[in-house]
């Protein structure tokens, strides 16, 4: 079974993320940024890693950053809320990319983000275009990442 991690300093989205993928994936949680890069550390072989864009002690965008150095082959995931959040794709300048998933999290979507994303090893597989690249369907809460200026 694929293990994901899901860093939230919010105490229900976690309960609900794993309720959401309980008997598909292996959960590994932590309320803070620091908390969860050590588990990335700790863990081989995870597979998906998603983090809201902030959690105590860490932007979303600098624990994305630093997974990416620390888990290269893990897909990685920000929940955005429309409603508070900056486009966290304007980070620019920082290595990696991401994809996103705006809150509140519906179910079916989030689970077939990770199923494709894991199938995908990171990347969404040609059958899994998102809302915003062309010829996908339009779905208004799954992004493609973007690279960011340094990104190869």
């Amino acid at each position: 079974m694929h293990k994901i991690l899901i860093i939230s300093d919010d105490q229900s989205l976690l309960a609900a993320t794993k309720l959401m993928v309980r008997g598909r994936y292996d959960v590994l949680t932590s309320d803070d940024g620091r908390t969860g890069l050590a588990l990335l550390r700790d863990f081989e072989k995870i597979s998906a890693v998603i983090c809201e864009t902030q959690a105590t002690n860490m932007l979303g965008v600098d624990f994305l950053t630093e997974a990416a150095n620390t888990a290269p082959n893990a897909a990685l995931v920000m929940m955005t809320d429309p409603n508070r959040d900056e486009n966290p794709r304007d980070a620019a300048g920082r290595p990696g990319h991401w994809h996103t998933i705006e809150k509140p999290l519906m179910a079916g979507e989030f689970l077939s983000l990770l199923d494709r994303l894991v199938r995908g090893n990171g990347r969404l597989p040609p059958d899994g275009n998102s809302g915003d690249q062309a010829g996908g369907a339009q779905r208004p809460h799954c992004r493609e990442p973007t690279p960011t200026r340094n990104s190869a």
